[in-house]
C-alpha cells in the first residue's frame, strides 16, 4: 500500500449518523473505516459542524472507502470524496477568525469595518459585530 505525505480527506454527513447510548462516534467512524480499508488506514475522525472529516493514510485506503462505503451501528454510511458544502470549481479556501476585544461601545461598526478594509485586512466576507458574554 503506497502511502503519500497528504492524502485528501474523505467526508461522512453527520446527518447520515445514528449514534447509540454512549456511542464515541469519532472512534466508531475510526474503527468502521479501518474494517474496509486495513488496520492502520486512518489517522482520525473530525467533526466540523454537520459534517465528519476522515483524514485516510493513503490513496488506496481512501478510494476503499469512498467504492465501500463504512457500517456504523448496522447501518450502511456513504463516504464522500469531496465535501459536499462547497461550492464547484471553488475549493476549500483557508479562513481565518479574527476576535478582537476591548472595543469601546461608542465605537461605531463602520468604523471597525473602514479600519478593516483599510490597514489590516484585504480580503474579507463577513463581519459579525457583537459584545462578547
Amino acid at each position: 500500500m503506497a502511502t503519500t505525505s497528504r492524502v485528501p480527506a474523505s467526508f461522512i454527513l453527520d446527518s447520515a449518523i445514528i449514534p447509540k447510548a454512549s456511542m464515541n462516534v469519532g472512534l466508531e467512524i475510526c474503527k468502521a473505516c479501518e474494517a474496509v480499508a486495513g488496520v492502520g488506514s486512518c489517522d482520525g475522525a473530525q467533526k466540523i459542524s454537520g459534517l465528519w472529516r476522515i483524514y485516510p493514510t493513503s490513496v488506496e485506503a481512501r478510494r476503499d472507502l469512498i467504492v465501500s462505503g463504512v457500517e456504523l451501528g448496522g447501518q450502511a454510511i456513504t463516504v464522500l470524496g469531496q465535501n459536499p458544502f462547497l461550492v464547484r470549481g471553488l475549493g476549500e479556501i483557508p479562513t481565518t477568525k479574527l476576535l478582537i476585544g476591548n472595543i469601546p461601545i461608542s465605537v461605531a461598526e463602520s468604523e471597525i469595518i473602514e479600519t478593516f478594509s483599510t490597514r489590516t485586512v484585504s480580503h474579507y466576507a463577513y463581519v459579525k459585530i457583537g459584545k462578547a458574554d
